[in-house]
């Protein structure tokens, strides 16, 4: 879905020290950048940013960009805070041409009282959130942030992420948010780009490259996940003659015997260990000996030894599954 009018494309990009190369990318509406240490996220944001040596073109709306400063139409939040000491939070703030929206985005961020404040007297999270407010006030149809939540408080970044995101939309303005938190971003974006040794990897809709990972790496990437293989799926009823494929945590399901109900089983409880709002709970396959590991949301009464039935709500099948 096109957030309005703007779009971000990028054909042919190319840096070197530190390496990154795009061959072609379009963003027409919120994208995370997923990627380990040292992939290229944040050089891929200062060429956006125009403070980054490429060869290559990057266009807005087809118009390429050349200029530097606000008529690049671009603004970033970086990791550190930059802002000048002697001025202000909101002198700091008024620098970008901001306009009228100040108020609104200190609101929230919850940093209303900051604005009269000098820099010295934040604290890091503090200055974090101002660092934020600057870029999201520049006239700039394009932000950048780059690990913006650093810092910040959890309960502030849960709160405020979505809020954020829904504003630039609302302005027709599209965020690219470069974030080592993985699982603090899966609910807010429906795009992800994935860098890896300064090449893109994959980019398309964020569950779907969760539920189909393009390879081995990228499956691990996102998150655990177990294969099954012939011998391991005569185990689960009904999935005997089936593929191959791979399977995550929360995509199994269990039950265990009542005391008065007996069911059939498939499988036996090697451990359970409570993981915060999650248990994860360790068995082994019956006729495979195949280990697994099942992730539910509720108070678990089962334990160590019981025997119990595993089946799979879900299972995906790329391509390279066949192979491994």
């Amino acid at each position: 879905m096109l957030f309005g009018y703007y779009m971000l494309q990028i054909k042919n990009l190319q840096t070197n020290n530190p390496n990154l190369l795009i061959d072609e990318l379009t963003l027409d509406e919120h994208t995370v950048v997923l990627g380990p240490s040292g992939a290229g996220k944040s050089t891929l944001l200062r060429c956006i940013a125009g403070i980054q040596k490429y060869s290559g073109q990057i266009f807005l709306n087809g118009k390429e960009l050349t200029s530097i400063g606000p008529q690049r139409n671009v603004s970033i939040a970086w990791q550190d805070s930059r802002l000048l000491p002697a001025f202000t939070v909101r002198k700091n703030i008024d620098l970008t041409n901001s306009g009228s929206d100040i108020e609104k985005y200190a609101k929230i961020l919850n940093a209303e009282n900051l604005l009269d404040k000098k820099p010295h007297q934040l604290s890091g999270g503090e200055a974090q959130r101002v660092n934020i407010i600057r870029a999201l006030c520049a006239p700039s149809k394009i932000v950048l942030f780059d690990e913006p939540m650093q810092g910040i408080d959890p309960i502030i970044v849960r709160k405020t992420v979505q809020k954020i995101l829904h504003e630039l939309k609302k302005q027709n303005r599209i965020a690219v948010f470069v974030t080592h938190e993985l699982y603090q971003t899966y609910a807010f974006f429906n795009k992800a780009l994935i860098i890896k040794n300064g090449e893109k990897v994959d980019y398309g809709n964020f569950q779907y490259l969760y539920d189909n990972p393009s390879s081995p790496w990228m499956a691990n990437f996102f998150g655990p996940y177990m294969l099954l293989k012939k011998k391991d799926l005569v185990d689960f009823e009904h999935h005997s003659n089936e593929d191959p494929c791979m399977v995550r945590p929360e995509w199994l399901k269990i039950k265990v015997s009542p005391y008065k109900k007996p069911i059939k089983t498939n499988a036996v409880v090697n451990g359970v260990k409570w993981n915060g709002p999650t248990y994860k709970i360790s068995l082994t396959l019956n006729s495979s000996k195949k280990p697994l590991t099942v992730e539910v949301n509720t108070d678990s009464i089962i334990k160590k030894g019981d025997k119990c039935y595993v089946n799979f709500k879900k299972c995906s099948r790329p391509s390279w599954v066949f192979n491994s």
